[in-house]
């Protein structure tokens, strides 16, 4: 993953995102909402980098990588809420 530091444009689009919960420093917290349907997409055989995309996250400043750990740091937490309901 690059660890470079995003434009004003890039901190824009993303402060902008609705699925975007926080920026903190090169970290971006999605909505548990945005979670759920990436996992839901992705059990029906999307790839992360499209998910995101199509989410409106550019993969082109993210970092390829990320859509892929974002995914992975994501499933435990909506899953364990899943079955809490």
């Amino acid at each position: 993953m690059s660890h470079r530091m995003f434009t004003e444009k890039e901190l824009k689009q993303l402060q902008n995102n609705l699925n975007v919960l926080r920026l903190l420093g090169l970290t971006i917290s999605c909505q548990s909402s945005f979670k759920q349907v990436a996992i839901k997409e992705y059990q029906k055989g999307k790839f992360p980098s499209q998910i995101f995309e199509e989410h409106g996250f550019y993969v082109n400043f993210i970092g390829q990588d990320h859509p892929n750990s974002r995914y992975n740091g994501g499933v435990k937490p909506v899953r364990s809420m899943e079955k809490q309901d």
